[in-house]
Formats: C-alpha cells, structure tokens, sequence
C-alpha cells in the first residue's frame, strides 16, 4: 500500500441493473495511481441512501466519514488493493487524516494542460486488463465556458478549453442522485477559477472524448482546498431553475455508472463498427448514392471476420441503407453483451 493517499471527493452511482452505491476517488503518489473506495447495495435494499454515505461513518478506523478524506493526506494501515484499484474496507485497516493546503496538493497531482494528452488507454482485446480508474485525470482548464442544457438527450454540457483552444466537453446525464451536480456546474460557468483544476474520468463515446467531473481543486486556500461538487455548496447561493424544473417533472432518472465500471471491453473494430452505425444514423440515408452505405458496413464487417467474428456477414444488397444499419447495430449489440459478459465471469 502506498505511503500516503489524497482524496479528491465522491460521487453518488445507480447502474440500471439494480445497484447504487457511493465511490470516493484518491490519488497514490508514490504509486502515480488513482485507487477508488466504493460501498454499494442493491437498490432493493431498505435503509442504503447513496448521497447520505457520504457523511456516514468511513470504512476506515480514525476517519470520521467519506467526507472527511477529500482534500486530506490520509496514512492507510493494513490496506488492501485489488488488481482493479479497489481498496478494501476491511475493519482492520487503520487511517489518519491530515489537512493539506491547495499549493502542496497541486503539486503531488498528475496534472494535464492540453486535453491531447488526456485520452485513456484503449481496450484492444480481452487479453488487457481492465483498469477503470486509468480513465482518471487532472485537467489544468484555461477557461470555462456556459455550461448548455440538452432536452433531448436530458444531459448537461459544460465545455473546457486547453491553452491551445481545444475543447473537451463534461457531461452529466439527469438523475436526482446528479441534481447537485448539475447545478454546481451550470452556476460555475465562465467563472471558474483562474488556476483551478478539475478532477474527471475521461470516457470515450461515439468516437469522442468526454469526461466525467468529480471534483475542482482551487488555488490560495490553507484549508478544504477540493470541491466535491457533488456534495460541497459553492459560493452559488442561487436556486438552479433548471433543476428546480427536472425535480418537479416526470423526467426519468438516466443511470449513474458507477465509476469502477470498466469500460466496454471489445475489439477495436467492433468499437469502429458502433462509431460508423451512430455516425450514419445522425446523417440520414436519404440522399445517399445506392450501395455507399452497404460498401462503408461491408469494410467494418470485413475487419471483423479477420479477427474470428464470422457472425459479421456483408449486407445484403436487396436490403435498405437503414434496414442494414439496423441489422449490423444488432449484431454489435449482441457480440458486446456476449464479451462482456465473458469477461466479467473471468475477473470475477
């Protein structure tokens, strides 16, 4: 077990298969490693609130709650960690918490200032382990903009710009676990701090780099240097009308991952072949000259059957642009669940 870990906040979780929990993110620098904490339930499981964990006793002896950990130099005894990055909450783990200020705990952190360097580690093949917490960082934004409201997917936008000008955008799917959150984000805005970091997990969607916020580390304070914005009150003391509304809506909540969900494990050409299907599908078939589609899915189908996935046969030609979109989606769909499943009863 490292020496030393800090923690950088929580974030409460719901997965869509029946399970909530709270995951508390730290950072190991003598490992240069993010490790993560996590207490779940199955949601069917009376007296187990995701948000309320956060100020409930810690899984740790000399540590009051959760809470208490984030922007700390916490000491773990006795620890364990799985492959995965897990530490365990064994009561024979032992834990001290000591205050760090902004300055010392911005400069033990693995922080990035140009979003070229922030990509996660690609999942080629069922062979590579699957460490979710590599999808964590620290981004050092120049500059915030607006955050945007999206109604028709019920998600949230708020882009980051690098020193070079270019954008990564956080996004936070409408869920009551996430209505703080989503509140925190839209006040802040333009006005984030000059020098602040943001703690995120970057996930890549649609052939896209987004990232998930955790937490803001603000310069010049001596104490509570981190921000969990998912839990921690900012300097806002406004009401979010936008979330005012959702809460008093029928808007379903979408799913939370739980950020030690690792991430699709799958080959590369099949993460190509999803890529290709959402990018047609967002274009349209009309208009487009006989037989372009059904030679764009042939060629991902190709690479596929290279690699063993026979089931990947080229479309036929008498069938419809959408009609053989929709065909090769359900196909993936399958093969993901299929791998997914196999590698869950492998790193169980």
């Amino acid at each position: 077990m490292s020496p030393f870990l800090i923690g950088l906040g929580g974030r409460p979780w719901r997965t869509g298969s029946g399970y909530h929990g709270l995951t508390c993110v730290f950072w190991s620098p003598s490992r240069q490693q993010f490790l993560s904490w996590t207490d779940a339930r199955p949601d069917s499981l009376a007296g187990f609130e995701p948000r309320a964990r956060w100020q409930q006793p810690a899984p740790w002896t000399g540590l009051a709650t959760p809470a208490a950990a984030t922007g700390c130099r916490l000491a773990l005894t006795h620890a364990h960690v799985s492959p995965d990055s897990r530490i365990s909450g064994v009561e024979s783990t032992t834990s001290a918490a000591t205050t760090l200020g902004s300055d010392e705990l911005m400069s033990l952190l693995p922080v990035r200032s140009s979003w070229r360097e922030v990509a996660p580690t690609r999942i080629k093949g069922l062979s590579d382990p699957a460490d979710p917490m590599s999808q964590w960082t620290v981004l050092r934004p120049a500059q915030g903009l607006p955050a945007r409201w999206d109604s028709a997917s019920q998600v949230l936008r708020y882009p980051l710009l690098d020193d070079d000008g270019e954008v990564l955008v956080l996004e936070v799917s409408w869920s009551r676990l996430q209505a703080h959150l989503i509140g925190r984000l839209e006040a802040l805005g333009e006005n984030l701090p000059a020098g602040a970091l943001v703690v995120a997990r970057i996930v890549r969607r649609g052939g896209y780099l987004t990232g998930e916020p955790l937490s803001l580390v603000l310069p010049g304070r001596a104490i509570r240097p981190v921000d969990a914005l998912d839990f921690d009150d900012g300097p806002e003391r406004r009401p979010s009308a936008l979330v005012e509304g959702l809460l008093k809506s029928s808007t379903p909540d979408r799913p939370v991952p739980d950020t030690d969900e690792p991430p699709p494990v799958v080959p590369v050409p099949l993460a190509d072949l999803r890529a290709l299907i959402e990018a047609e599908a967002q274009r349209g078939c009309a208009g487009v000259a006989p037989g372009v589609i059904h030679h764009r899915i042939s060629r991902v189908h190709r690479s596929l059957r290279d690699v063993g996935m026979s089931i990947f046969a080229d479309p036929a030609p008498a069938v419809s642009p959408s009609e053989a979109l929709l065909r090769s989606l359900f196909l993936v769909q399958q093969v993901e669940q299929a791998l997914l499943r196999r590698i869950r009863r492998i790193l169980a």
